[in-house]
């Protein structure tokens, strides 16, 4: 459980109104966008139901899949970004990395499963937008313009979402990968603001967080490198933004995979 708050009980029990769960994810298919830096999902049936017998006419079908570690909705680790050949803590990556094995330290598999008080801020809600524009930057006043507006307070060890819209670009591969114009984000104004409330992780319904394009992604260097904050992406707050929920509990667990710099996520908003 992950909360700097004395009595997070409290404010757990204050946030669960009707007792439903919203999932954050986007699904996993061939279709699903990836930056053209990443290995996109593909599956395919290893083994169909009639490819071998089974004593008691039971047949059994199976999958297999691949795809990197920061496709779909997914969380960047601590060993994801460098900045001046420097991870978090001042750590050379090539004294904790390999090829091979991956990152002795910083890997995705140290992120715990974790419980935190979760808050939304509709940015495109606020601009009254369908969507926001390819390479819209996202101020830090409208940042903080949102959030009053909604009457949302941001707490140290929250999870900070950032509503775009851009979700409903999904479709449109290109356009949401960010090929015809970039993708609408917040810089590092944004960042170091957020930073300083002490937010636990923050994350979006693009593909990058940081506006793109963007010069040396200033809010990943801000958050990854400087803060030790993680960053959480290709999330799907539609129906929150539909439902106007702007504070709920938010729960995830990456998958532990040793020595990786992101995992795929499956996170919940409980309501």
């Amino acid at each position: 459980m992950n909360s700097t708050r004395a009595n997070w009980l409290e404010d757990f029990a204050a946030i669960v109104k009707t007792g439903s769960i919203i999932d954050l994810s986007r699904p996993l298919s061939w279709a699903t966008p990836s930056h053209v830096m990443h290995t996109p999902f593909m599956s395919r049936l290893a083994g169909q139901h009639g490819d071998a017998s089974r004593p008691g006419d039971v047949s059994v079908a199976s999958d297999v899949f691949t795809m990197g570690t920061h496709v779909g909705t997914h969380i960047d680790g601590l060993g994801h970004i460098s900045h001046c050949g420097m991870l978090h803590g001042n750590v050379d990556p090539h004294d904790v990395s390999t090829r091979r094995d991956g990152f002795s330290s910083l890997g995705v598999e140290t992120i715990q499963p974790f419980v935190c008080r979760g808050v939304m801020l509709d940015i495109a809600g606020f601009l009254k937008v369908d969507h926001l524009a390819p390479g819209q930057e996202i101020t830090l006043e409208t940042v903080q313009a949102t959030a009053r507006a909604q009457g949302t307070e941001i707490r140290a060890g929250d999870c900070v979402c950032i509503r775009t819209g851009w979700t409903r670009t999904w479709d449109d591969i290109p356009t949401y990968i960010g090929a015809r114009g970039g993708a609408p984000g917040p810089g590092r104004e944004t960042a170091v603001w957020l930073g300083d409330l002490k937010i636990f992780a923050t994350g979006a319904d693009t593909l990058a967080w940081d506006k793109m394009p963007s010069v040396g992604m200033p809010a990943h260097v801000e958050f990854l490198v400087k803060r030790g904050i993680y960053i959480i992406e290709v999330l799907d707050l539609e129906e929150l933004a539909e439902r106007r929920i702007y504070e709920f509990i938010f729960s995830a667990a990456p998958l532990k995979i040793v020595g990786a710099t992101g995992s795929p996520l499956r996170p919940f908003a409980i309501v």
